[in-house]
């Protein structure tokens, strides 16, 4: 039996070519499933415990099954990053007619980004200030620019001046080279 098998728990039947109101019932249900499954307690004392149990133990954390407390938290605020770049996008582009294909967290697929809106792709992380630099270099480097439209990300990440020259104190969309840059203020609700 492999060591872990994450499975995601969301019943919505598709994430693929949907449309508002099927994004709004896939928002909803991950929203409900944060609630359902929250991150475990735990009563561990010493270091070693602690590393196996945030590492090593699974869990149903979230809208993840058969997942570890340090994936989850990763993934998790990636995917709310995701949804809510994604609901930026909608918003700020008036797009009431759209075809949304989400790739959350344990659906990676080689070439492809993790969203695509009206057949332009785009890309979502959360990531510390200190990682930014590198993970939009590397996100840049990995999937060729020109086929990039939206890079969504938390804005959190921009708390330093000495990141690629994206920082401002307000800022929210970001024009460079064909590819819009979001920086996602409220990831941390849907």
């Amino acid at each position: 039996m492999p060591v872990n098998q994450t499975k995601i728990l969301i019943t919505t039947q598709s994430r693929s070519k949907i449309g508002r109101s099927e994004f709004s019932v896939l928002c909803n249900s991950y929203a409900k499933l944060l609630k359902n499954n929250p991150f475990p307690k735990t009563d561990k004392t010493d270091y070693w415990s602690h590393l196996t149990f945030y590492k090593r133990a699974l869990f149903s954390i979230g809208p993840y099954q058969n997942i570890t407390v340090f994936e989850a938290a990763n993934r998790i605020a990636t995917d709310l990053v995701l949804l809510n770049g994604i609901k930026t996008i909608l918003e700020s582009e008036k797009l009431t007619d759209a075809s949304i294909t989400i790739r959350l967290g344990n659906e990676y697929i080689k070439g492809k980004g993790d969203f695509d809106i009206n057949n332009i792709h785009g890309e979502a992380f959360n990531v510390a200030p200190s990682f930014f630099p590198e993970k939009l270099r590397k996100t840049l480097k990995n999937i060729n620019a020109r086929e990039i439209g939206y890079i969504v990300f938390n804005e959190d990440a921009l708390n330093s001046k000495s990141n690629l020259g994206l920082y401002h104190s307000n800022i929210s969309k970001i024009e460079c080279s064909n590819v819009t840059y979001i920086a996602v203020k409220n990831w941390k609700t849907i």
